[in-house]
């Protein structure tokens, strides 16, 4: 945790610049520069013949992680930080995408770092004071994950030290292995549980949690899986497995993160196998139950006669935040089969609550966040039952929760989802006089006038959607095409060539350009982009075709 996050010199070089490239697909390939000022990560994309049609590099402002399984890289534009596409992989050796990036999802330079994403991969950041998941700058004051993250807040502990504390009796710095209940494991869960989301409760931030507290005084959280079975352990969190574990269940709440993990060091080679044997053992010890195989075998297995190689075993995890060890202690390890369509549509709609022990469950905002999950996931391609049970849920919280800017948001994308436009119009415009800045909302405004061809409606929103965030490459391309249809086709050339110069991989906008530069009589311009377009569909054409279809 002390190299979770650093600027590029400062990180531990673990990286092989000397083959810092790879291709996905045949004329794409992203490469690293190191430069005297930094490093800058490229996109080139090539036509048939090899010749560039763009090759852009952007800046890296920080290392992400301490490269035991590899690091990513932030970039910063405007305050607001990105993934780049590229990373490294310590144990394959080898640069590849990013994690959640595919050749059919590459989300180039313009996927969002979100408040979240900084809370757990920081130790302090700066907040801009205007706007959402943007930071000042600099945007890190502290890189790694400090002592305050597990122990609470240091000035009382200090000032208790120094005896000019006056009428407390205990040191207030929190100790988690004083701890009796679900705060114990909050202090670890409050980073290592994803879950399958996490709402941050209203008039709370992804900030405010401190030692002491419970996970859910902060988050609502919503597992992956009500019990991990068949096919699901290596997709979710060590926190979901321990909680199936026997071990977990039968102990009453005695076993947790730091039974077994040291908050302080990690322990490595003939040390590791002595010290997770001894907390194995200090439950499995003779008179309990002890392990039925015999010695002789199990140290033909491991001669350290190591509890984890067969009890907790290695598997490839799916994503970066999911597993790679075992957590739920099998007696004997499985295989685990690949779950079948029924199962994972039934997976997909249980919503799971995730309980701590000793901890009260505050219904209304239990409501809330079931509301916006299941607006999320209306939205997203979903059913419009699921936007009806969402609607049900937010509308009469959100008129109880006066501040409530998400609750809105998302109540008016289920609104949108029902095709109650109207409504939907009401309650983003009522998010919008809370916080006239909050993009998302701002973003769904401009796109329903887009459809509904209320161009100057639309023309309003995206303006002011630049003015909050002018590195969208989307943002100038939707308004160009409605600066195009009012006529404006000055500003909408304007739009369009900053649109290119943030994300030249829209070859869409090539063709758009080209045609409003010939119907304006400018040849040149014209010819400039449709060599362009030239190049791209060339490439397209060697790219290998899907399969189509049943």
């Amino acid at each position: 945790m002390s190299q979770s996050l650093a600027e590029p010199r400062d990180a531990a070089p673990i990286e092989d610049f000397a083959h810092a490239e790879f291709s996905p697909q045949p004329g794409l390939t992203y490469y690293v520069e190191q430069t005297a000022t930094g490093v800058v990560h490229h996109e080139k994309c090539v036509d048939a013949a090899g010749e560039a049609i763009y090759d852009q590099g952007i800046p890296i402002a920080l290392s992400v992680g301490s490269g035991e399984r590899g690091r990513s890289y932030l970039i910063e534009r405007g305050g607001r930080l990105y993934v780049s596409p590229i990373s490294w992989y310590t144990k394959a050796g080898r640069w590849d995408f990013s994690p959640g990036y595919a050749v059919d999802h590459n989300l180039r330079f313009d996927r969002k770092v979100s408040e979240g994403c900084m809370a757990c991969h920081a130790g302090r950041v700066a907040l801009s004071e205007e706007d959402h998941d943007r930071f000042a700058s600099p945007p890190v004051h502290e890189g790694s994950i400090g002592c305050e993250r597990c122990h609470g807040p240091g000035r009382e502990h200090i000032a208790f030290r120094n005896a000019s504390a006056t009428g407390r009796q205990e040191d207030p710095i929190v100790n988690p292995a004083r701890l009796t209940d679900g705060r114990r494991d909050a202090i670890c869960n409050q980073c290592h549980l994803q879950g399958r989301r996490r709402v941050v409760r209203s008039g709370r931030s992804e900030f405010t949690f401190r030692p002491g507290m419970f996970l859910g005084d902060n988050w609502v959280v919503f597992l992956k899986t009500a019990g991990v079975s068949s096919g699901t352990a290596a997709a979710v969190s060590q926190v979901e497995q321990m909680h199936a574990s026997r071990c977990y269940l039968e102990s009453r709440g005695i076993l947790g993160c730091i039974t077994c993990h040291r908050g302080h060091e990690v322990p490595r080679g003939d040390e590791a196998d002595r010290v997770y044997r001894e907390a194995c053992v200090a439950c499995h010890s003779a008179g309990k139950t002890e392990c039925s195989e015999d010695r002789a075998r199990r140290v033909a297995v491991t001669a350290a006669d190591s509890c984890v190689v067969c009890h907790m075993p290695k598997f490839p995890a799916s994503d970066v935040h999911a597993a790679q060890t075992d957590h739920r202690v099998l007696r004997k390890p499985r295989h685990e089969p690949q779950e079948s369509g029924s199962e994972q549509r039934r997976r997909d709609d249980e919503i799971v609550l995730f309980s701590e022990p000793g901890a009260q469950v505050d219904a209304r905002e239990w409501e809330r966040a079931r509301g916006i999950f299941l607006a999320e996931r209306a939205a997203s391609g979903g059913t419009a039952d699921q936007a009806k049970r969402a609607v049900d849920l937010l509308a009469p919280i959100v008129k109880k929760l006066p501040a409530d800017v998400e609750g809105r948001y998302l109540l008016g994308r289920a609104h949108e989802k029902l095709q109650q436009n109207r409504r939907s119009v009401q309650v983003w415009k009522e998010a919008l006089e809370i916080d006239p800045r909050h993009e998302d909302t701002l973003d769904a405004l401009a796109v329903h006038y887009h459809d509904l061809h209320d161009l100057a409606e639309a023309r309003r929103y995206y303006e002011r959607l630049i003015e909050i965030n002018p590195e969208k490459s989307q943002y100038y391309g939707r308004l160009a095409h409605v600066l195009g249809q009012l006529g404006d086709f000055q500003r909408a050339i304007i739009s369009a060539e900053r649109c290119l110069e943030i994300n030249p991989s829209l070859s869409q906008s090539h063709s758009w350009l080209a045609e409003v530069y010939r119907g304006m009589g400018d040849a040149e311009r014209a010819a400039i982009h449709e060599s362009k377009l030239k190049q791209f569909q060339s490439l397209q054409k060697e790219l290998p075709r899907k399969s189509p279809g049943p």
